[in-house]
């Protein structure tokens, strides 16, 4: 399972990214060490991964969504995310629990994610497509 994520950023375009639940296990089974300014994220999904959850939930509107996603492209994001130094915080929809020992964090972090970058009318036309969906 994958927790979607949108931000509109200073580029002016949406990036949208995603949690991995299934990457998130396994990280959480071994410690992992801060070794960069701004880290990659250890759970954050691929953007194809990405792609794949977002043709999942706009399926009533394939078409206008693959065309959509054929052309987006891949980034990268920096975002200051809750969490501490070792790790982010998971969304809910990925663990109702935090990760190491039930301890909340306390901070914010920076942490690089993948992203999928649509201009602004893609953008909007997206967002429409998931409109009529619901879980």
């Amino acid at each position: 399972m994958l927790a979607l994520h949108a931000i509109w950023a200073r580029d002016r375009r949406l990036h949208l990214w995603a949690e991995d639940a299934a990457a998130f296990e396994a990280h959480r089974r071994r410690t992992a060490r801060r070794a960069s300014k701004v880290p990659a994220h250890p759970w954050a999904a691929p953007a194809d991964g990405v792609a794949r959850a977002i043709g999942a939930a706009t399926a009533t509107d394939a078409d206008l969504v693959g065309d959509l996603l054929g052309d987006a492209q891949p980034g990268r994001l920096a975002l200051w995310l809750p969490g501490d130094q070792t790790n982010p915080r998971p969304s809910p929809r990925i663990a109702a629990a935090p990760p190491h020992g039930g301890v909340e964090p306390g901070g914010v972090e920076p942490w690089t994610v993948p992203t999928l970058t649509f201009d602004p009318g893609a953008a909007i036309r997206l967002l429409l497509a998931g409109t009529f969906h619901s879980e």
